[in-house]
C-alpha cells in the first residue's frame, strides 16, 4: 500500500472552515458539527 500524502492546513483554510461553520451555526449546531466532521473525514481518506 502506498503511503498517503500528509495534509498541512494553511491558516487561512482553517479560518475559512471556521467562518463557514459559524454561518451554519446560526441555524443548526448539529449541522455545524456534521459539516466540520465531514470536512476533516474527507481529508483523512
Amino acid at each position: 500500500m502506498k503511503a498517503m500524502a500528509k495534509i498541512k492546513w494553511a491558516p487561512h483554510s482553517l479560518e475559512d472552515i471556521e467562518a463557514v461553520a459559524n454561518f451554519i451555526k446560526r441555524d443548526s449546531s448539529y449541522c455545524t458539527r456534521m459539516f466540520t466532521i465531514k470536512v476533516f473525514e474527507a481529508v483523512d481518506r
